[in-house]
C-alpha cells in the first residue's frame, strides 16, 4: 500500500476528523470553507502526513498546519511541530528597511 493509500485509509477509519476540521474552520478561524487546496492539507495532515506547503502571500498557508495541530491535539492524537522560516523573513525585511538609502 502507497503512502498516500495509507493516510487516505487512516482518514476514512477516522470521520471525526473531517468534522473536527471544519468545526474548527468556522467557529476559531470564522471561515465556512476552505479554499483552494487548503482542504486536502488539512485532512492529509490529520490523518498523519507530512506536508510541506508553498503558497503565496494570503494562500491560507497558516490554516494548513493550525488546524490540524488543533484537531489532533483536540483528538488527543498529540502535539504538531510547526518548522516555519516567517520569523526570519521578517527579521530580513525589517533589516533591509532600516538600511540606509
Amino acid at each position: 500500500m502507497t503512502r498516500a493509500k495509507r493516510y487516505k485509509s487512516r482518514l476514512a477509519d477516522n470521520p471525526f476528523t473531517l468534522s473536527t476540521a471544519h468545526t474548527l474552520l468556522h467557529d476559531v478561524f470564522g471561515y465556512s470553507a476552505f479554499r483552494g487546496a487548503q482542504e486536502d492539507i488539512v485532512h492529509h495532515v490529520i490523518a498523519g502526513g507530512d506536508a510541506l506547503v508553498l503558497m503565496p502571500t494570503g494562500g491560507g498557508k497558516s490554516l494548513c498546519y493550525q488546524i490540524p495541530a488543533l484537531a489532533r491535539q483536540q483528538e488527543g492524537l498529540g502535539i504538531s511541530i510547526v518548522v516555519s522560516p516567517l520569523i526570519a523573513l521578517m527579521h530580513d525585511q525589517s533589516a533591509r528597511c532600516a538600511r540606509p538609502a
